[in-house]
């Protein structure tokens, strides 16, 4: 069914409605003066830093804040999980050898464990901690990274990085991609759309315009997602005995070869197309469609790669959509509390609570099926869904910015 909606309520410059990124992490450079001394974790984990030491505690006058625990009694501790499995072979009373990094120079303490008051088998250090990593400023990244299935782009101030978030590797794109329109990733490149009519598909990597097919006789209107290597393209048409009335679909252009491989009217309950989020396999996309008047999220709907309808059904119940958890299954913000997990090989949902310091937080998927991003303030964090106790920082003090899809430059 073909959708008709006036001319004004479409996304055509002075449009009603304001449509939500497509990876919901927020551009909060606007609101906030640029951060000083933005930092972003690199490589791998080098051990697990001392946060603070507990008053009285058994450590106390033994291990110093900023201490980095590298083994306890000559088992590895790489990350705070690991120091976590370890603490749990130990009661209290017990005596264990700490060795550890102090300002670059290696230490080791005898620590004698007291009382886990949580639970009394457990022994206790009297600290806390995270894991540990060598950082760097952004304008010392200059290493080249491999791409992997995780690696996408993400906004930091005005400048697009490529960035795994599993891997805590960055490169700067040089990329200061337009601050009027929304920019989209692909598997192979970054595009954006130009301001003037009629509107072209922009380029970012070489900063020209992409020679394109007519949009099988649509007109192009903006970006909102892709599929594999082919942008997501919402496109209108006039109707000839109905003047001010305009048809809208959605149109799957490959940008390499400037062809349109097919397009698809969206139907009447949908909405106005918003977002879109190609699977990881590039076999499916789900789109988010908006009331043209609220702007609110009235559709939700899952397309294969041909834009086909697949299900439409119960979808927006879930919340708002964060993107492709695998490649099965699709992450929604329920609450601000809490994230669900649908599969839609198995139609099953799973549903997983925030620890409290999260609650209200920004949130986005990794694509691993294990982890999401999460952004509070001017922090950048990779949060484990299966294990709540496991965060470990990203980026600090840094104006974090909207994410691509994963696997951009695979």
């Amino acid at each position: 069914m073909r959708r008709v909606l006036p001319v004004l309520l479409l996304i055509l410059g002075s449009c009603a409605v304001q449509p939500p990124e497509r990876a919901p992490l927020p551009n909060v450079e606007d609101v906030l003066p640029e951060a000083v001394g933005c930092q972003v974790n690199v490589g791998a984990p080098t051990g697990v830093r001392v946060a603070s030491v507990v008053d009285a505690g058994a450590a106390e006058g033994l291990l110093e804040e900023g201490d980095v625990i590298t083994s306890i009694n000559g088992s590895p501790t790489e990350t705070r999980p690991d120091l976590t499995e370890l603490m749990g072979q130990f009661g209290p009373g017990d005596t264990i050898e700490i060795e550890y990094d102090r300002a670059g120079t290696d230490g080791s303490v005898s620590v004698t464990l007291a009382e886990n008051p949580d639970d009394p088998t457990r022994g206790m250090i009297g600290i806390t901690v995270e894991t540990a990593f060598v950082t760097a400023e952004l304008e010392e990244l200059a290493e080249t990274i491999a791409p992997t299935a995780t690696t996408r782009p993400i906004e930091v101030g005005s400048t697009l990085y490529l960035f795994d978030p599993l891997s805590n590797l960055w490169q700067s794109t040089g990329i200061d991609p337009p601050q009027d329109t929304r920019w989209v990733s692909t598997s192979s490149g970054l595009y954006s759309v130009t301001t003037g009519e009629p509107v072209e598909i922009l380029d970012l990597v070489t900063g020209e315009p992409v020679e394109d097919d007519g949009f099988n006789d649509w007109a192009a209107q903006r970006l909102i997602g892709s599929v594999g290597d082919e942008l997501l393209v919402v496109v209108t048409a006039d109707i000839a005995d109905q003047p001010g009335f305009v048809n809208l679909a959605v149109a799957a252009f490959d940008p390499r070869s400037g062809t349109t491989s097919w397009v698809t009217p969206v139907s009447n309950d949908f909405g106005i197309p918003v977002a879109a989020y190609g699977s990881p396999d590039g076999s499916a996309f789900l789109a988010v469609g908006a009331d043209p008047e609220s702007g609110d999220q009235l559709g939700v709907a899952l397309f294969d790669a041909n834009g086909t309808l697949q299900t439409q059904e119960g979808l927006t119940e879930l919340g708002s959509p964060m993107g492709w958890h695998d490649d099965t299954s699709m992450a929604f913000r329920t609450s601000e509390a809490a994230i669900s997990v649908h599969d839609f090989v198995n139609a099953s949902t799973e549903t997983y609570e925030l620890p409290e310091s999260l609650v209200g937080s920004v949130t986005a998927t990794v694509g691993d099926g294990q982890h999401i991003l999460v952004v509070g303030n001017r922090d950048l964090l990779l949060q484990d869904l299966t294990d709540l106790t496991d965060s470990v920082p990203l980026a600090t003090n840094c104006n974090v910015g909207r994410t691509g899809d994963p696997g951009w430059g695979a």
